[in-house]
């Protein structure tokens, strides 16, 4: 390193001064050049010392991780630079050659001043920056600055690195946004991929070092089951890839046996087409789904097992109206648990109930137990369109068990427990909003089901091939359920023909009381042959102490002796028996609709004040005649079809039903009241009942080929026992005024 220049120098090279100097030096000066050079050495090892810890610094600077920066800086660090050199210490010192020549140094330029790069801000231009797209909009980060800064607050602007850091770091709102993004994104295949990565198994290198993260490695509870739920909920092609390879073991999770149970259990949640045949595929081949393997956590038999579970909760009928085709296609078997599931009595299995009654193979024992299914469904299916309480008597058909009412659309069973060792997934999203399904709504959908093809085809023929009412009684009662022309056209034609069989083979099933049938019926059972001494012949038990408002069956002795005489009064006598049966029956019937019409009435009025509205309001009058001016009008009700038909119901259209029904209170003697209603009639026949009267009359219709049928049940408002034989009081009575007209079905044509 050159010297500093002295401007003494030239005096070095009087050699005379020399010859002096030497002359003055003694033993002082001697001491003075050892201390100095003592001073040099120490200097030198301090300036050893320093340098060596210096690069220490800078070596520990370059190897220790920055845990303390929130940012990293984007270009290395570099060791301290000296502070720049003054121009005489950029001046080297004169050299001279061997002749006394001036020798320049090449280093006599300054040297430039370097800036000091622990100093610079960090480069963002473009080229450095990442692009991170969100479903509003693109934030540019640099590189490694988005792994050190707070997620936003606003979970719609993370973008896919935000969620897989928060996967990392098991960021409070986690679950929360891999919900978001399945229910904001439905279809989008972008957002597919990003739950896929997610749902990837979380490797020890990846956690994150953030405030809210553990120090260990673990994945949020229910996050498997969320990410799952949102690629069903996401619903495109690649989310469904996802959830296959998931239940065929190819794509790796955490937990194999809670993914697989989660992704079938969001199948049925979600249903779908394409939901429905890849379980559809699981149900009939398990094998083609996932190979038995032997690291398989789960083998194909225990896949169909677990698949079946979640398919007997699922709310799709076409997933299992699939399963009902596939079944007849390869032959019912009466073991098979997926058939013995389509034959219960649920009303989502009415379509597939439907495909197997077609079935060619199908067994006289599972007939019955469809033609039972179907009885009691089309039963409800009339009461609750015509707004009629699912719990009063008589509005529905009991279970073919005969414990209780059948289960409703809408009725909800707890999902199968969890296989052991897995945890309880949250609940999703469409467990927790599930609307609850009305009576209207459910009964639409039944009748949608059950009032067009193939079942009204196949009742028509049914009822054509009828040879008798004793052999097929449940058929015969089923029909009378489906509220169209063409049946009611059938069931008259075949009623007339098996008439003589009687009614008791209906009755012991219920048809009056039990099954709610077309109101139609009314109009067809008093189509039927009826002797003239049958016209006003009384209804009554000869039972004083009866409470009863509908008449029992009389007696072959009650009928004058008549039996056992000639065989043509033998004859005879069977003959007005089986017509006096029908005519109580018909009395049962038309006490049973008036009942259902007088609670329907009162729950609509109910439903009035709470401000819920009706397609029908109730009728002011009965089209026959006005009411007497003291009487009381305690309930109306009024149907049109197919003017005022549920809406729903598609191409299902029910055939004309137009009725009238009043609940009247009012005083006076029985059978003068009686007869001032026979007048306003202008016809009827009188019957006697045990608590009163019952007039009924049938005639044309307001329209051509219609039929009109007319009930008057006057009976005492405490329903105490009336003695025709004694002198009138005046009493309170109750008066129950019935109208149903109809096409008349012995004049209809398809």
């Amino acid at each position: 390193m050159p010297r500093k220049p002295n401007p003494n120098d030239d005096m070095l090279d009087d050699p005379n001064l020399f010859k002096v100097k030497a002359k003055g030096i003694g033993k002082g000066s001697k001491n003075l050049l050892q201390s100095t050079a003592i001073k040099v050495g120490l200097a030198c090892v301090l300036v050893l010392l320093a340098l060596i810890i210096t690069w220490q610094m800078y070596l520990s600077g370059n190897t220790q991780p920055n845990i303390e920066q929130p940012v990293a800086s984007t270009t290395p660090a570099q060791p301290e630079t000296p502070p720049p050199a003054t121009p005489e210490q950029t001046q080297p010192a004169d050299q001279t050659d061997q002749n006394g020549q001036q020798i320049q140094s090449d280093q006599s330029q300054p040297v430039e001043p370097q800036p000091d790069q622990s100093q610079q801000e960090p480069q963002t231009e473009d080229s450095q920056l990442t692009e991170q797209s969100s479903a509003n909009g693109t934030r540019r980060v640099p590189p490694g600055l988005e792994a050190q800064t707070e997620l936003p607050e606003d979970i719609s602007k993370w973008v896919k690195e935000d969620f897989l850091r928060a996967r990392q770091e098991n960021h409070p709102r986690l679950l929360e946004a891999v919900a978001y993004l399945g229910e904001k994104h439905p279809g989008k295949v972008s957002m597919a991929q990003v739950l896929t990565d997610l749902l990837k198994p979380l490797k020890p290198s990846d956690t994150s070092s953030s405030s809210y993260s553990s120090m260990t490695t673990y994945t949020t509870p229910g996050f498997m089951e969320a990410v799952i739920y949102a690629l069903g909920k996401n619903g495109s092609q690649a989310a469904r890839q996802t959830l296959i390879q998931v239940l065929s073991g190819k794509f790796a999770t955490e937990d194999d046996r809670t993914a697989v149970e989660m992704v079938l259990r969001t199948l049925t949640q979600i249903p779908s087409a394409e939901n429905d045949e890849i379980l559809l595929k699981v149900l009939v081949s398990p094998e083609s789904i996932r190979s038995d393997s032997a690291e398989a956590t789960i083998r194909s038999s225990e896949l169909r097992t677990r698949a079946f579970e979640y398919v007997r909760l699922s709310t799709s009928e076409n997933l299992r109206i699939k399963l009902a085709e596939n079944l007849a296609q390869k032959g019912l078997e009466s073991n098979d648990p997926l058939l013995e599931m389509l034959l219960e009595e649920n009303p989502l299995n009415l379509g597939a109930q439907l495909a197997l009654y077609q079935s060619e193979d199908i067994t006289n024992d599972i007939r019955t137990r469809l033609e039972q299914s179907f009885l009691n469904y089309s039963s409800q299916a009339i009461g609750l369109t015509m707004g009629i309480p699912s719990g009063i008597e008589g509005s529905g058909a009991m279970s073919s068990s005969g414990t209780g009412r059948m289960p409703l659309l809408g009725t909800r069973e707890r999902y199968p427990p969890m296989s052991s060792g897995m945890t309880r997934p949250s609940p999703m999203p469409s467990e927790a909003t599930r609307d609850k399904t009305t009576d209207y709504e459910t009964g639409s959908h039944l009748a949608k089901l059950l009032w067009g093809e193939p079942l009204a085809s196949l009742m028509s023929d049914l009822l054509g091939e009828t040879r008798s009412l004793e052999k097929q009684p449940q058929l015969i009662v089923l029909a009378s359920t489906l509220p169209l022309d063409s049946i009611r056209a059938a069931m008259l034609k075949m009623l007339k023909k098996r008439s003589v069989d009687g009614p008791q083979s209906l009755d012991a099933i219920g048809w009056t009381d039990n099954i709610t049938n077309d109101p139609a019926m009314l109009v067809l059972l008093k189509m039927l042959p009826r002797s003239r001494t049958l016209k006003a012949v009384p209804l009554t038990t000869g039972m004083r102490q009866s409470t009863s408002r509908y008449p029992s069956r009389r007696t072959p002795s009650d009928m004058g002796g008549a039996m056992g005489q000639t065989s043509k009064a033998e004859a005879a006598a069977r003959k007005e028996q089986t017509e006096y049966d029908w005519i109580t029956t018909l009395a049962k019937m038309t006490h049973a609709w008036c009942t259902r019409f007088e609670v329907a009435a009162q729950a609509q009025r109910k439903a009035t004040r709470r401000g819920q509205k009706f397609a029908e309001n109730p009728p002011t009058r009965i089209d026959e005649f006005e009411f007497p001016q003291d009487a009381k009008v305690t309930a109306a009700y009024q149907l049109n079809w197919p003017e005022n038909v549920p809406a729903d119901l598609g191409k299902v259209k029910p055939g004309l039903l137009k009725i009238q029904y009043f609940s009247l209170q009012q005083s006076g003697m029985i059978k003068k009241t009686m007869n001032n209603y026979k007048r306003l009639a202008k016809s009827g026949d009188v019957h006697e009942l045990d608590n009163g009267l019952w007039l009924e009359t049938i005639k044309n219709g307001s329209q051509p080929n219609t039929k009109r049928s007319l009930d008057i049940i006057l009976t005492t408002a405490d329903n105490e026992p009336v003695d025709f034989t004694q002198k009138e009081e005046l009493v309170d009575l109750q008066a129950d005024i019935l109208a149903v007209e109809i096409i008349d079905p012995a004049s209809f044509k398809e």
